[in-house]
């Protein structure tokens, strides 16, 4: 069941009632293994002893990405891991029993393990039909972002660059931010009965006569949430300022459904949100950061020639709840060393300028890596604001630089159990 492993090991402290396993190392049992089945491993911190292979029973050349882990109480223990898998398949593993041997896959069919999401581009033309989008990448979990929401949204992007077979894929990837919503379907009358342990999403769906991608099993065995679907953010803009190409996105709105009338028709159209990557080859391979409501990405569009280690990278900085564009100016693009007006953009014209603040900015002919951050202070004797300096390594051995203005609101983030 282990294979090739990229995921990330963990040691986290559990509620398990046995001391010896309050210990453990959790990680994705990783790519090529000899049952291709996507599995997460729990072994005892102390020895190393396997204590549960938690499976998802989806085979067919399929391996487990790293976890990110979840503490939901507060109480320094680990509740819930989410990791993807090759298949496009977004795990939601429950770790909360007192016996580790119970640990097990979060949703369920009545009898088999569900994924909450299963990533999937589909657009209705002929040759793009449920197009598998792999999940390589650890995701990133976010506390509910309207007040009294409850759950988690789950942040994720698609693609791989294992082998040689995927330098030629052309496939379409994507951003998501999906709403972990099991626990928004209990019913405070009969909170034991678990509602939404069947309420997963399922497959995105191709697109309706409306044009709205629903999901598979919501519109096909949850009545009251069967029109539910994730708000698309597409690209606006694209050009090129001072030698440089920027992208803007929408700033579409978020309805969030709302399941707590559970006898009757819930109310609201989403469940989240998406952004399909324009470019050809683009594609979501390294981890992001998510920072005071911004969410840092780096996407990659890998050079075609297998002998090159090289290829173009976009540094995109989207609002985390929503995967919109930001109001706030992010990048120093006419590099004065100040974020200020005179770094937006004109999507408008000439006559009619529309002025708003680029969502991306590509680096080209250089693969770039997830940032190191260093905040600096306001220093009102120099006349400057805080900011933040973001440091890339790249595929060319230098180390790029990107000033940014710092945001001043903060948002509450899950962190990871390491």
């Amino acid at each position: 069941d282990l294979g090739y492993s990229f995921s990330r090991a963990y040691i986290v402290r559990t509620g398990a009632t046995d001391p010896n396993n309050e210990w453990v190392v959790i990680f994705g049992n990783g790519y090529e293994s000899s049952n291709g089945e996507a599995i997460l491993y729990v072994l005892r911190a102390s020895d190393g002893f396997l204590l549960k292979k938690i499976h998802t029973g989806v085979t067919g050349c399929n391996g487990l990405s790293s976890p990110a882990i979840i503490d939901v109480e507060l109480d320094g223990k680990a509740d819930y891991a989410y990791a993807g898998d090759l298949k496009g398949n977004l795990w939601k593993f429950d770790l909360t029993d007192g016996d580790i041997s119970n640990w097990k896959v979060a949703y369920n069919d009545g009898t088999n393990p569900q994924p909450l999401f299963k990533a999937v581009y589909d657009d209705g033309v002929t040759g793009h039909n449920a197009t598998i989008q792999p999940i390589t990448v650890q995701p990133d979990v976010i506390v509910p972002c309207e007040s009294g929401q409850k759950g988690y949204l789950i942040i994720f992007g698609t693609g791989r660059h294992l082998g040689n077979v995927d330098t030629d894929d052309i496939s379409v990837q994507t951003i998501y931010g999906v709403w972990d919503w099991q626990n928004a379907w209990d019913d405070p009358a009969t909170p034991s009965v678990n509602e939404g342990n069947n309420k997963y999403m399922g497959s995105f769906m191709a697109p309706d006569a409306n044009g709205v991608r629903k999901l598979s099993n919501l519109n096909s065995n949850v009545a009251t949430a069967a029109d539910v679907s994730l708000l698309r953010q597409s690209q606006i803009f694209y050009s090129s300022v001072g030698g440089v190409d920027y992208r803007v996105l929408s700033k579409n709105t978020l309805d969030w459904f709302d399941p707590s009338s559970i006898s009757g028709t819930g109310s609201g159209k989403h469940a989240g949100w998406y952004f399909d990557l324009p470019i050809e080859g683009e594609r979501i391979i390294r981890d992001f950061v998510v920072r005071n409501g911004v969410l840092v990405i780096i996407s990659s569009i890998p050079s075609t020639s297998q002998c090159a280690s090289g290829g173009d990278s976009f540094l995109l900085e989207m609002e985390a709840c929503s995967g919109s564009r930001l109001d706030t100016i992010q990048f120093d693009i006419n590099d004065e060393q100040i974020v200020d007006s005179g770094d937006l953009i004109n999507i408008g014209s000439e006559t009619k300028p529309i002025w708003v603040a680029p969502t991306g900015q590509r680096h080209a002919d250089m693969m770039v890596y997830t940032p190191a951050i260093l905040e600096l202070q306001a220093n009102s004797a120099l006349n400057e604001e805080k900011k933040d300096m973001k440091y890339f390594s790249t595929s060319t051995g230098q180390v790029k630089v990107v000033t940014e203005k710092a945001e001043t609101i903060g948002m509450s983030y899950w962190r990871d159990l390491e």
